[in-house]
């Protein structure tokens, strides 16, 4: 499981926070682009919402209920790459600025979708492989007599569990 925090960690020189809410708890499992504002559609929850400014509503009410959309179908956080003007004037700045509970981030025109994507994808990726392999250590310390220390130490470091206490 991977959180919106060590994501950030890794991502600070491209991603720049509009508004501040607090990064505790927030999970990604997954990171993908708003091709469209109907989100009830393909939302799923915890993902990374990838947007440009152009897909952003340009009405002041359609935007505060795209983000309340956003909220209630739990996405992790909205990253809106500024291509075109609406995203920094005045009006569309404090909606954003007021928004609290949903985590929104700007992205440097300069930068790909997909770098970002790929970025994300493989912290996922190395998430799921290591939970994999502790997964097949637990099950060949269950079904052997003979466990090695190596055993215990891997699964509880990626798991923060002390299976020597258990036993």
């Amino acid at each position: 499981m991977i959180y919106l925090g060590s994501v950030l960690k890794t991502q600070s020189r491209r991603l720049k926070p509009v508004n501040s809410v607090n990064l505790s708890g927030h999970v990604v499992s997954a990171i993908t682009i708003m091709d469209n504002t109907n989100v009830r559609q393909w939302l799923r929850g915890g993902e990374i919402v990838l947007a440009g400014s152009h897909t952003l509503p340009t009405e002041q009410n359609q935007l505060q209920e795209l983000l309340s959309q956003l909220k209630i179908s739990q996405a992790c956080c909205l990253i809106i790459k500024c291509v075109t003007s609406p995203i920094s004037s005045q009006k569309f700045s404090n909606i954003l600025l007021e928004e609290e509970v949903l985590p929104i981030f700007k992205m440097s025109s300069n930068i790909t979708y997909l770098e970002l994507m790929n970025d994300v994808n493989m912290m996922l990726f190395k998430d799921r492989q290591v939970n994999r392999l502790a997964e097949l250590d637990l099950e060949h310390l269950l079904r052997t007599d003979k466990p090695s220390d190596s055993d215990f130490d891997y699964i509880s470091s990626v798991n923060n569990i002390d299976l020597y206490s258990a036993w």
